[in-house]
C-alpha cells in the first residue's frame, strides 16, 4: 500500500464507486443490500438506443415492485443528488418536495 493511505485500496474503492441501473436490471436492485443501497443509482440513458422513454415510469414500477418506498427513492432520486453534490440545489429541493407529496 502507498504510504499515507490509511484505507485499503478496496475500502477506497468502495467509498468512491457508484453504478446506475435501467430496467432490465432487476438483479441489481435484488442485490441492493450486498452492494450497498446508497451505491445503486436508476438511469433513463435518454438519447440512446437503450432508452426507457417514453415508458419509463411503468419500467421503473416494475424495476422496483416489492421495494420500500425510502429505499426506491433512493435509489430513483436520492443517490444522484449526494454523488452529484446537488443535496441543496434549488431542483433537489423540488425532487425532496415532490417524493413527500401525497399522490
Amino acid at each position: 500500500m502507498p504510504q499515507g493511505l490509511a484505507m485499503e485500496e478496496a475500502d477506497h474503492w468502495y467509498e468512491r464507486l457508484s453504478f446506475s441501473v435501467q430496467h432490465v436490471e432487476r438483479v441489481a436492485i435484488e442485490l441492493r443490500h450486498h452492494m450497498g443501497v446508497d451505491r445503486v443509482l436508476f438511469a433513463t440513458d435518454v438519447s440512446h438506443l437503450e432508452c426507457d422513454w417514453p415508458n419509463t415510469r411503468p419500467f421503473a414500477e416494475r424495476l422496483f415492485e416489492g421495494v420500500p418506498l425510502d429505499e426506491a427513492y433512493q435509489i430513483a432520486a436520492g443517490n444522484t443528488l449526494a454523488v452529484f453534490h446537488l443535496d441543496d440545489t434549488p431542483m433537489a429541493r423540488i425532487v425532496r418536495a415532490a417524493a413527500n407529496s401525497p399522490s
